[in-house]
């Protein structure tokens, strides 16, 4: 299931398509493509002028990505300083958009070799 975020200003409704994110009005009549960008954890701001997007570049590292609705282009991009090998879920922007919260989470995966195991 695609992560959708919905404006405040209730005019556009952001969700993570095949090729990026895109916007859709509540009534699906308009739709606009957005950015390349794909990613499950995307954030309005508080007067629906910007998308938040949380995403890894080509390095692996997570970032922040501010992208202007109008323009469709990316204004800001900040380095998240998570673990290498972090997942990130979920994005929740402060009200006055100088912090957010998500959710990182580690798997760690090991292997067992089980010697003299006889089955019945």
């Amino acid at each position: 299931i695609p992560e959708t975020a919905w404006a405040p200003s209730g005019e556009w409704i952001c969700y993570n398509g095949p090729e990026g994110l895109y916007l859709v009005s509540p009534d699906g009549q308009t739709r606009k493509a957005l950015t390349k960008t794909v990613s499950d954890n995307i954030a309005f701001s508080k007067d629906s002028s910007t998308v938040y997007a949380l995403r890894r570049a080509a390095n692996g590292k997570w970032q922040l990505v501010f992208i202007d609705v109008r323009s469709a282009q990316e204004r800001r991009i900040v380095p998240v300083d998570v673990a290498d090998g972090a997942t990130l879920s979920g994005l929740t922007i402060h009200p006055g958009g100088k912090r957010f919260a998500t959710s990182v989470g580690w798997s760690r995966h090991d292997i067992w070799l089980m010697e003299g195991f006889r089955p019945r």
